[in-house]
């Protein structure tokens, strides 16, 4: 089962090769991550949304690209009535601006700006429904609400965003694996007290 799945990931092609395609990117100190309604996810720590088959026709799986200028931007695969959740995490104190188009060929159909101010250890996250193809490209934003320690913005605090922290536990600043967004003490590493704040958080999206 494995096998296929990996076989089927490899032989989709990529959101952004495609003529209809929904771009999310964001600019400034946040890291992205685009959720789909079964919970996979996509993002600056990889992951994978797969395609589908329609019509006799691959609809490709979602891609991530990282521009020279830090720009994060999310290709998405579109097929029938769709939802994602996009989730930002604060990595700075500046905010981030968040676009997300839709495409058709190389033009844009529709664009929504979105200025965010996140900041470091914030979670963001915003719920972005596009509509069937036979009604055209669009999309509905919701405008991003805060999400505490909820890192996947799923509406609960839970062994996920647990193991999120846990799964770098110490590391500290200059160590690839370091992430200063987890760092919620901000002393410099992901310690037993930066879990223990989110076991004990209490935070649902405001």
């Amino acid at each position: 089962e494995l096998g296929r799945e990996i076989m089927r990931h490899l032989e989709t092609p990529s959101a952004r090769s495609q003529s209809r395609r929904v771009s999310v990117e964001v600019y400034g100190a946040a890291d992205l991550f685009v959720y789909d309604a079964q919970g996979n996810v996509i993002g600056k720590e990889g992951g994978y949304i797969p395609g589908d088959v329609q019509e006799g026709r691959n609809i490709a799986g979602a891609d991530f690209e990282l521009n020279p200028d830090g720009t994060q931007t999310v290709w998405l695969p579109v097929s029938d009535a769709v939802n994602y959740r996009i989730v930002l995490h604060g990595t700075g104190q500046t905010g981030c601006m968040l676009t997300v188009r839709t495409h058709e060929g190389s033009q844009i159909v529709s664009e929504k700006k979105e200025a965010v101010g996140i900041r470091v250890h914030q979670t963001f996250k915003a719920d972005l429904s596009v509509p069937s193809l036979t009604e055209g490209l669009s999309l509905n934003l919701d405008v991003p609400q805060t999400c505490g320690y909820d890192f996947d913005g799923d509406g609960d605090i839970d062994d996920l965003d647990t193991g999120r922290v846990s799964s770098i536990w110490n590391t500290c600043a200059g160590n690839q694996d370091y992430d200063v967004f987890y760092d919620l003490d901000d002393d410099g590493c992901i310690t037993v007290l930066d879990i223990m704040q989110v076991q004990q958080g209490s935070s649902l999206c405001d």
